[in-house]
């Protein structure tokens, strides 16, 4: 595969982007499928989101800002809080630009700290970023309590594991948040994440089809507050970008 970083690097030209490079290996793997850059989690539509294709307009002004200011907002523990706002051209406040903002943020903070470890700036020893989408999250914490022992105790493990990833991540990306409801044990498990990065100062970017009000319905007032405190809310009410053209 290409290198993340062939049109950041001065020796793109006279190296073979492959084993014998560190910074390749360093975030791509030996063969291409691995290292920093397959641990983000991204969905694979979204592989190639950057500044340069992130859609123009008012709704993209914040990320657009807020990638302007990487890394230091993010070591500040700024996070956003992407919500939709219907209009009548789109009343679900659907596929206008919100997962495509958090993870083009999220694409160049792992790019710009895996450049940093590579000069020696700083230590990156686990992953720096990851995206995890809410209803993922509920599944994952869902699937303890189905099938045999064993089946939930090796589940379990998984949930833990990904807990504990979505805790201590530099930067973390929950998208879709409130889109379904959960039961309370669920609601305790999300606060606790949340509470963790709040408390600790980690910034998180959060996406949504609801404002802060109807996400506090959903899941409580401990929860809406929390992310309020942590985040800048920012509202996105442009056309529905996932709409096929009629011919």
């Amino acid at each position: 595969m290409n290198c993340i970083f062939s049109n950041r690097c001065s020796q793109f030209k006279t190296l073979a982007c492959n084993g014998t490079c560190y910074a390749y290996v360093f975030m791509h793997g030996m063969d291409g499928d691995g290292g920093i850059w397959s641990r983000r989690n991204i969905p694979k539509k979204y592989e190639d989101c950057t500044p340069d294709t992130l859609p123009t307009g008012t709704d993209f002004k914040m990320a657009r800002a807020y990638i302007s200011k990487l890394p230091k907002v993010v070591e500040e523990g700024k996070g956003l809080f992407l919500f939709s706002k219907p209009t009548s051209g789109n009343k679900f406040g659907t596929g206008n630009g919100k997962t495509t903002s958090a993870i083009t943020i999220l694409n160049e903070f792992t790019i710009l700290q895996t450049m940093r470890h590579i000069k020696g700036e700083i230590k990156l020893e686990t992953n720096p970023s990851l995206f995890v989408k809410a209803s993922d999250f509920q599944n994952t914490y869902n699937s303890q309590f189905r099938g045999t022992q064993e089946m939930g105790q090796q589940a379990s493990m998984r949930y833990y594991n990904y807990k504990s990833l979505m805790k201590e991540v530099q930067m973390l990306v929950l998208d879709d948040i409130a889109i379904r409801n959960c039961t309370e044990a669920f609601q305790g498990e999300l606060y606790e994440v949340i509470d963790h990065r709040c408390v600790e100062e980690l910034s998180t970017i959060f996406t949504s089809n609801v404002d802060l009000g109807e996400l506090a319905g959903i899941f409580g007032d401990r929860i809406a507050s929390r992310i309020e405190g942590m985040t800048i809310a920012v509202p996105y009410s442009g056309t529905d970008y996932r709409k096929k053209k009629t011919l």
